[in-house]
């Protein structure tokens, strides 16, 4: 109480007011994307003949998918993680050390890097070599 008789308000006793804020009916509120559920890439393990193949798997997934795989680190870390096998997950561990120290490329340049290492080889041009 103070000097008049009165009670002092304070911040304590002081109901807490929400402001009434009315949403419309008809505003939904976002859903997080759903990964659509086709095949998954094939495990990658280094076959130059599976290269096309594998690339090909991955490119379409990716393109069903493209609300949850929206960047380029996404895109390429979804490739990466299938790649099995000593020398295609010997590539992995190269490409992402050098990624975590130089930053990720884009996914144009990683599918050339990707190409350049993996793509298969001109058998009948070898085979005529040896020959």
């Amino acid at each position: 109480m103070d000097d008049q008789g009165q009670t002092a308000t304070s911040p304590l006793n002081t109901k807490l007011q929400t402001p009434h804020v009315q949403i419309p009916h008809n505003v939904q509120t976002p859903h997080p994307a759903k990964e659509i559920r086709i095949s998954t890439p094939t495990p990658f393990e280094g076959d130059r003949k599976k290269t096309m193949q594998f690339m090909a798997d991955v490119v379409l997934y990716l393109g069903c998918n493209q609300e949850i795989y929206d960047t380029d680190k996404k895109k390429i870390s979804f490739a990466l993680s299938y790649l099995k096998g000593r020398s295609a997950a010997d590539g992995k561990l190269i490409r992402v050390q050098k990624y975590m120290k130089n930053g990720w490329p884009d996914w144009d340049k990683f599918l050339g890097e990707f190409n350049e290492t993996f793509s298969p080889i001109n058998e009948q041009g070898d085979a005529w070599i040896k020959l």
